[in-house]
């Protein structure tokens, strides 16, 4: 009876993980390596991609404010912008220490380096701590890596 609990308890725990995964993430190796692979066609564009643990990942919450397509290793993923929404282009991910804002607002403030395509960043703890920020410009602006938890260390 106890190993029937057990057995029970993990399958839900592994399907509740899958359907959190399949609702936010895009599981797509062709246009993650558009963006960001060896030789990305699209990296002219407005997008970030971020290198994470699997298990940080799997850990984000689900949410439709924009398109994120994992990278074939599952470590990573692309960021694209959700241009087709009306409200204002900011992205939002929660982590379970930090929250993490990517604006990728094409106005004039974030095109003006030699015409390059720029994300704000901004991770902001959950505990009130201080904040740190960010920017990424494409076509070159290379991954950004997501921290674990804050605190962060001190390089990243």
């Amino acid at each position: 009876m106890k190993f029937q609990a057990t057995f029970i308890a993990t399958c839900l725990a592994f399907i509740a993980t899958a359907d959190g995964v399949a609702g936010w993430w895009i599981v797509d190796p062709a246009t993650y390596n558009l963006y960001c692979g060896d030789k990305p066609t699209r990296d002219d564009s407005f997008h970030v991609c971020f290198t994470a643990s699997a298990t940080l990942i799997k850990k984000i919450p689900t949410y439709d404010s924009f398109e994120a397509y994992l990278s074939p290793d599952l470590r990573g993923f692309v960021l694209v912008p959700p241009f087709s929404r009306t409200e204002a282009q900011g992205s939002e991910i929660l982590t379970d220490t930090y929250g993490m804002i990517v604006n990728f607002n094409p106005g004039k403030d974030q095109t003006s380096e030699e015409g390059k395509k720029c994300a704000d960043i901004v991770f902001e703890p959950l505990d009130g701590s201080p904040i740190k920020t960010k920017r990424i410009c494409q076509p070159g602006g290379g991954p950004v890596k997501m921290p674990e938890k804050f605190p962060w260390p001190s390089n990243d």
